[in-house]
């Protein structure tokens, strides 16, 4: 073997047996800039499940040592596919995910054609499409699950109309309620029987979007939209809109923002991207079960174009055809045509693409001052968001047993409500001397001020 990329390993026991051998060489990822450690070959003598243990971790430590993004091996590198199927069964090896994929990879280097585990033909130093293999992820992710603050200083406002919720006469009677006692969280229903003060954790502040308590109370930093939650889409002849002063706010509590949190746990959202996908919902008139199966749809589509290892290099998808009439109706009535909706989609492209390896981080460039620019890559977990979802997706069902499945049922349904809303989360009570204007508000725009001594 005259090709220096090539290894080979020798495994033996306490009496200096050996056990188990392989040969492994590095390939590179060419979509997501990146390297593997491809296993050529692999024995492990009788099948020794404890010996394949020890190979797994050594391997990963090699892997991680060179800061390669995985280990792959094919059904081909193994004298055994016994071997094979207990590493997939296990589904992880040393807290490293262990998944089924077929990869774009690259032998760099090779001028002769070579006979490889990993296609059915030789390969030179071309791209090929992989067999399916095992794959080891290897490096480590930052998963940050923390909420991020609300640090903006604009008024925030929350709308109400529930006159018998709040057992008030009339929206007046309500406005005097609210000034003089503040608004209550709802009590904290997951954990059952916990009172620890909320966090603005990702799971926190899903579950509250999903209406199961967690002892904090939403605003939007709209005004428009707490008037919709005050009529309740329209539905109620008249409601109330409080006002909320974040300064004195902040001097009693923590207070979170639900965009922040959502745009730190998905990077892959450009900031550009949020007034396109806000604007998308808005012109769905607030629909989030129809922009929730929008962009779950975005998603599945995105991920089947990037599973091939194609994805932005196929034509664009027809969006439009596949969306059911109403909605393209609405969309059209705002002048959101099919070049805005592909844009949006770029969105969920780069995204499948990031998750699946074909990119290998999210840079974010910060211009300085004299031509000085500073590059911050940060390798996070892209699923976080999701991961965290499924987490507590059954919490909310045993919470709310009356649960009728519609925009909560799926993370994109979140990620709507939180582009359309604007939502702030308090943790704990908004006291009363934080409030500052009350308004009447109607469903035609129009709306009253509510003197102080009224």
């Amino acid at each position: 073997m005259t090709d220096g990329s090539y290894r080979f390993f020798l495994g033996r026991d306490d009496v200096g047996q050996v056990v188990s051998c392989g040969v492994v060489t590095f390939m590179t990822l060419p979509m997501a800039e990146d390297h593997v450690l491809a296993v050529e070959l692999l024995w492990v003598h009788g099948g020794d499940g404890e010996v394949e243990d020890l190979v797994w971790r050594a391997l990963i430590k090699f892997a991680q040592r060179l800061d390669f993004r995985g280990v792959v091996i094919s059904r081909y590198s193994v004298n055994n596919e016994e071997t094979l199927s207990n590493l997939l069964q296990g589904g992880a090896v040393e807290g490293c995910p262990v998944a089924v994929e077929e990869l774009w990879l690259q032998k760099v280097g090779n001028v002769d054609p070579v006979t490889t585990a990993f296609c059915v033909d030789e390969v030179t130093g071309a791209v090929f499409r992989s067999v399916p293999v095992a794959a080891i992820g290897t490096r480590s992710y930052f998963i940050d699950v923390a909420g991020v603050e609300y640090e903006s200083d604009g008024p925030l406002y929350r709308g109400d109309g529930r006159l018998n919720h709040w057992a008030c006469n009339d929206l007046r009677d309500l406005a005097r309620t609210v000034r003089a006692r503040g608004i209550s969280p709802r009590p904290r229903e997951f954990p059952r029987g916990s009172d620890k003060e909320f966090e603005g954790t990702i799971a926190e502040q899903l579950l509250h979007q999903g209406y199961v308590g967690q002892g904090a109370v939403s605003l939007s930093a709209s005004f428009a939209i707490a008037a919709r939650y005050a009529t309740h889409g329209g539905n109620r002849p008249a409601g109330l809109v409080v006002k909320v002063d974040p300064h004195k706010l902040r001097t009693c509590t923590r207070v979170f923002s639900a965009e922040g949190t959502l745009a730190r746990a998905c990077p892959w959202i450009p900031s550009d991207a949020w007034s396109q996908f806000t604007r998308i919902v808005q012109a769905l008139e607030g629909d989030l079960v129809t922009a929730g199966k929008l962009m779950e749809t975005w998603h599945e589509e995105a991920w089947r174009r990037a599973e091939i290892g194609l994805g932005s290099l196929l034509p664009p998808p027809d969006l439009v055809s596949a969306m059911p009439r109403q909605a393209q109706e609405a969309l059209s009535s705002r002048s959101i045509d099919d070049q805005d909706l592909l844009r949006a989609f770029a969105v969920f492209e780069e995204f499948a693409e990031y998750a699946q390896g074909r990119i290998g981080s999210v840079d974010s460039i910060q211009l300085g001052e004299g031509g000085s620019d500073q590059v911050d890559t940060q390798r996070v977990d892209p699923m976080a968001y999701f991961l965290v979802f499924d987490e507590i997706h059954d919490a909310i069902g045993e919470a709310r047993p009356d649960w009728e499945v519609g925009w909560d049922d799926t993370p994109y349904g979140y990620i709507a409500k939180t582009f359309r809303d604007s939502e702030v989360l308090v943790a704990g009570a908004i006291p009363a001397q934080a409030i500052t204007d009350c308004y009447v508000v109607r469903p035609d725009g129009t709306r009253d001020d509510v003197a102080f001594s009224e």
